[in-house]
Parts: structure tokens; sequence; C-alpha cells
């Protein structure tokens, strides 16, 4: 039954009590002050007056470093300017209520800090305190104390060096990159500076007393290394390191300056002194594929000594792809496409599976024709067949899908570091153990940077091996470089290399290790003194990368690419101001050229 209710004898709820009016604490209500604005730039944030200091915002007060809505990252930190306001990296004005106290962090700055005489990790004593330089703050430095204090000390007369044993920086890669590596991958962050040659042979000589690497493989051309491991094992007509590479300066492939310098040639005659005193002797190889034509003929060469009409089978099928030079085929195809993009198409894989077939007869004959002349003889043929194909894709699509040739050099490098382990495998008995010299950009693992969508040499060489592959970046600040000023030039000149940019993370180097007595080497696995740098390294930074041409004019976007460094690298070794690497050929024009 229904209850029944008369609504007269109902009462009238109590009136709700009137609401306390809002306690706006005093740092959140506007400001009666006129606004100032403060500038923001390079993803960095340039301070306020010290007249500012006095004003609170909540816990926090204008200079301090805040985070905004509770992130911690480095390009979300800010530093408060004034009450109620925060210019913040790429986010301008940013209200209160999204800001909170950050924890200590690493100074960013417009301009680069005041040099100091004293870099991170260096032990120090401050006040009779034993501690350790952690970072830099602004001119000064974060110092981590031995009974787990901090300070901040903002003046290099109030700290005192502490003798500490000083080890060479050898051993810090070594340790870096202990076992089970066998692939060792070592950068460079440009191609024409000589401390990065002479730091990596250096290291390589070391690799081969200590580890057992028994190839170099370089990111130059097959055939012209070809010459040079002759010449390195004794088996070739050449007379001199000079003599042996000049392999480098004909034809279309690598830029000659590149292999041919005084640190390359000082490396030769080494290598081939100690090969003519050693049971194991070491190899030198090219993984590049810019020697598709002198490839060509080394592969039709070795036919007509084992199979004369697959020499001839073999040189027609190339014929289609090098009847001309590989620009004019690149131009040839894109001429084709814009025509007939689909017959286009299909002639452009008609040449390939051509090439492909040539190199398919020979790994099936294999064993045939070692028969019938030299295995080491018959690898090499592979080799420089495999070369043809990968070229023949490359030049195909340089001008048709330019995205994708980088992809396909990579690939077809990585793909010859695999391939010489396994030929010296079923020679020897073993895999060796490699060294790979190429630029930062290759080695370094390419998932770490804004163009991850490519495949690059050290992602490859990581997905293969897993931790047998052990990378080393090399990476400088300032000093000079040897490249070309622009596309089309043939002379290698010597240029300034600017500083780096402020916002880089050769700049967060500089600015902690300016001041370190050599090399510095950063373990990025196991960062030990240098967790603090190696942390701020974590984040995305521009990371400078100089190949063979220098637009000074125009660095940010022609030679910068947003990275995160320790998961490009386990090892960064760095100098802060390096020279210009010295080529042996046209001298004058290289050493009088003075460019800013």
């Amino acid at each position: 039954m229904p209850i029944q209710v008369n609504l007269n004898e109902l009462e009238a709820p109590p009136p709700a009590p009137a609401p306390a009016p809002q306690q706006v604490p005093s740092w959140a209500q506007p400001s009666n002050r006129t606004e100032r604005r403060c500038v923001a730039t390079n993803d960095v944030t340039v301070r306020r007056a010290a007249a500012l200091d006095s004003e609170v915002v909540g816990e926090l007060r204008a200079g301090d470093h805040c985070t905004v809505d509770g992130r911690q990252q480095i390009s979300r930190q800010g530093r408060v300017v004034e009450r109620s306001r925060i210019c913040a990296p790429l986010h301008g004005w940013v209200s209160t209520q999204r800001l909170g106290p950050a924890g200590d962090v690493l100074e960013l700055d417009a301009r680069p800090p005041p040099r100091s005489a004293f870099y991170a990790g260096q032990r120090v004593s401050v006040d009779d305190q034993g501690g350790r330089l952690a970072c830099r703050r602004g001119a000064g430095w974060r110092v981590d104390l031995e009974d787990g204090g901090t300070v901040f000390v903002d003046d290099d007369s109030k700290l005192e060096p502490a003798p500490t044993p000083r080890s060479h920086w050898l051993d810090g890669v070594l340790e870096a990159i202990a076992a089970p590596a066998e692939v060792f991958l070592l950068g460079e962050s440009t191609h024409g500076t000589k401390d990065y040659y002479a730091l990596r042979f250096e290291l390589v000589q070391s690799l081969i007393e200590l580890k057992g690497v028994s190839v170099v493989a370089v990111e130059g051309d097959c055939v012209a290394a070809a010459r040079v491991d002759a010449y390195v094992r004794g088996t070739s007509s050449d007379r001199t390191a000079e003599e042996a590479l000049r392999g480098f300066t004909g034809g279309r492939g690598t830029t000659p300056w590149l292999w041919r310098n005084r640190e390359v040639e000082r490396f030769v005659e080494w290598l081939r002194e100690r090969n003519a005193s050693s049971a194991a002797a070491c190899g030198f190889a090219g993984l590049d594929l810019f020697s598709a034509q002198a490839s060509a003929r080394m592969v039709v060469e070795y036919l007509e000594l084992v199979d004369p009409p697959a020499s001839r089978t073999a040189a027609d099928r190339y014929g289609c792809f090098l009847a001309a030079s590989e620009e004019e085929y690149s131009k040839a195809c894109l001429e084709d496409a814009r025509l007939d993009a689909r017959g286009a198409t299909q002639r452009v894989d008609a040449t390939r599976a051509g090439c492909e077939r040539v190199l398919a007869e020979l790994q099936a004959k294999r064993y045939e024709y070692w028969d019938l002349g030299d295995a080491e003889r018959h690898f090499n043929a592979e080799r420089n067949a495999e070369v043809v194909v990968s070229a023949q894709q490359f030049y195909a699509k340089r001008l048709t899908e330019p995205d994708v040739t980088w992809s396909v050099r990579d690939q077809h490098m990585a793909n010859s570091v695999l391939k010489l382990r396994q030929d010296l495998e079923l020679l020897r008995g073993a895999p060796p153990r490699v060294a790979v010299l190429a630029h930062n950009s290759h080695v370094g693992d390419g998932r770490a940077t804004a163009h991850a969508r490519q495949w690059n040499i050290g992602y490859l060489c990581r997905e293969t091996f897993g931790a047998g592959a052990a990378i080393v970046g090399f990476s400088t600040y300032a000093g000079h470089v040897t490249a070309l000023p622009e596309r089309g030039s043939e002379l290698p000149l010597k240029h300034v290399l600017k500083p780096a940019l402020p916002s880089s993370a050769e700049a967060l180097l500089h600015a902690n290790y300016a001041a370190h007595p050599g090399p510095k080497v950063l373990n990025l696995g196991s960062a030990g003194d240098d967790a603090r740098i190696v942390d701020a390294l974590h984040a995305p930074r521009p990371q400078r990368f100089v190949g063979v041409n220098y637009i000074s004019d125009d660095e940010r976007r022609r030679h910068y690419i947003d990275s995160r460094v320790p998961e490009q690298y386990d090892c960064l070794v760095y100098v802060d101001e390096t020279s210009a690497l010295e080529p042996l050929d046209h001298l004058e024009e290289w050493d009088h050229s003075r460019r800013s």
C-alpha cells in the first residue's frame, strides 16, 4: 500500500550555511604592478634580474627552479621569474596553480657558463670537507659531500682539488665495452677531425692486442679497402701505405680524404708491421656501397677465371645498371618514373633481379668454384656482388625515393659486417671480432634519435648481436674540422668548427668537462661519478653530426639531430677542442683556407 504524506505537515529544511569566503593566499592574488616579461630562446630560459629575488610565489621564489604539472623532464622545467608568472621552455607564461618545486636540476642557460678549472667527477675539498663535483650549476658547482650532504659553490676559489690517481682514457673505454662484445662500433661526430682518427686507431690497436680483433672494417669502398688489406698482409705490390691508399682516389667512391690522410697512413703502416711479426694477422675491409663499377669488374674478372660463360652472363646482367655512371642511372630512373611510373618500376625490378641472380649463382656454386680457385678470393667476389645488388637499389631510389636510401645503405653495411664474420668463420673455424669505424650517425643506435624510422648500423647490430655489439661515440665542443664547404665542391678545406649550440649535448659536456685533462670517457651504462650528467643526457637534446660537408651558417637545421645520447652509445669519449684532419692530397689548398 503506498505511503500517504500530508504536505502541510512537512517542515522546511534549515537554511544552508553561507559558504565561507575562499582563502586566497597572498602569492596567488593578482599583482597590481606592471607585468614584466622575460624571453625564452633555444629551449632554455633567460633569467630575470636580481630585483625579483625577494618576490615569493608560494613556496617558490623568483629565480628558483620549478616544474610544470609535476613533470620532472628537463624540457618541462622552468625558472620562476615574477609573481604568478613563469617563463618555461616552449610554453611561455604558466599559471601558478600548475607550478611545483623542482628537485636539484642541471643549470640550463642561454649563454655558456664561464670556463672552470675543474670538471665534473673530480674529487675536491670544500671547507675541509671531502666531496665530488656532481655538475655545473650556473657559474658554480654542485658538490656531493662524502657525508651524504650537498653544497653549492659559486666560486672556483672555494674549491681545492684532491689528489686522485689518474687513469688512461683507454682504461675507461675498455671497461665500458668489456665481454661479451664481439663487434666494436667506433664512431665520430665529424668526418674531418684528426683527434677522432688518432684516438680510434689507438683504441683499435688495444682491441687487436687485448680483445683479439682480427678485422678493421671502415665506412669506405670495398675494392679500395681490399687493396689496403693486401698491403697490410704483405701480399701487395704497393711499397708504401700511401700507395696502397691510392685506391680511394678513383671513381665515384667514398670521398678520398676520409681514408687518404696522415692518421690512416700511420695506422696502415703500423698494421703491416704488426702483421709481419704476428701469427694472427688483422685484415682491413670496406663496408660501403659506393664502388658499383669497380665491384662489378671484380666479379666479372673472378668468374672469367673459374667459369667464363658465367662471366659473360654476369656482364650482360650488370650492363643494364652499369652502362652509364651511377649518377646517370639515378637520373634515368627519375625521368623514366615521370614518364611511366608502372613501367619504370618493372624495369628497375628486372635489373635488380639480374644483379641478384649473379649473387645467387656465386653462392650456389661456392664449393665448386673453391676447387678451381682460392676460397678467400671467392668470398671477396661474393661481397662485391652484394655491393652491386645494394648499389643498384640505392641509385635507383636516390632521386625517386630519397628517404629510403639511408636505410638501404646502412642495411648493406650492417649485412657486410655479418657477412665478414660468416666468411671468416668458414675459413678459420671461428667468427672473428670486428672493429667498425664509421660516423656517429651510422654506429649510434638510430632508435634514440629523431630519425628513428631509418635503419642504421648501430640499431641493426644491436638487434643481431645483442650485448655482443659495443658502441663507442666520440664528441667535441669546438675547434677545427676538414670538410667540403658546399655540395658540388671537390677539395676539402680546413674550417673553424663553431662552439656547439647552448642547448646541445655538446654544450652540457663542455660546461662540465672543459677542464678535464685529456679525453673524458663517460660509461653510459654504469655512470658512477658522472651519473648526474648522464641522467641529463637522457632527455632529448640536439647533438651535432658533421659529415663530408660543413655548412656553418645553417648548423641547427643541417648538422643537429635531437638525440638521447645514453641510449645511442655504450660509451662516449669527449674531447673539448679538436683539430682538423690533414689529407694527403691538395695540402696547399687545404692549409691556406681560412673559414669561420
